[in-house]
C-alpha cells in the first residue's frame, strides 16, 4: 500500500509522519492486502493561530475495484484526530470488504465496456 502524508497550512514532523505509519498505515496494511491500494492522509489546521478545535485529519483509501473511503474528523491536537479517523476508517474498510464479499457484489459488465 502506498501512503502519502500532506500538510495544509501546517509544517508536518517526523514524530507526525511515524505516528501515521504505526497507528494508520500498519493496521490497514493487515485488512488491504493490495499494493495497488494507496493511502492519502491530510493534516489542515482550519483555523491557523486562532486555535481551538481545529486540528482536522482527511484520510482517503483508494482500494481497486471499490469506491474510495473518505473520513475526516476534527479535534484539539492532531493526534487525537488521527487516532480517532483510525476507529472510523476501519470499520469503513470492514464494512466494505463485507460488501465485496457478498454473492452479487461483484463488478458490473457493464462497467468494462463490452456492450452486452
Amino acid at each position: 500500500m502506498q501512503v502519502r502524508v500532506k500538510g495544509v497550512h501546517v509544517a508536518l514532523s517526523d514524530a507526525w509522519r511515524e505516528r501515521v505509519e504505526q497507528r494508520l498505515a500498519e493496521p490497514l496494511r493487515r485488512l488491504v492486502h493490495n499494493p495497488a491500494a494507496e493511502l492519502e492522509v491530510h493534516l489542515v489546521d482550519a483555523n491557523g493561530p486562532k486555535g481551538g478545535v481545529d486540528k482536522e485529519v482527511r484520510v482517503t483509501l483508494h482500494l481497486p475495484g471499490t469506491r474510495a473511503l473518505h473520513v475526516e474528523q476534527a479535534a484539539v491536537d492532531a493526534y487525537t484526530a488521527l487516532d480517532l479517523v483510525k476507529d472510523r476508517l476501519e470499520r469503513a474498510v470492514k464494512r466494505e470488504l463485507e460488501r465485496m464479499r457478498e454473492p452479487g457484489r461483484g463488478p458490473r459488465e457493464e462497467a468494462f465496456g463490452t456492450g452486452e
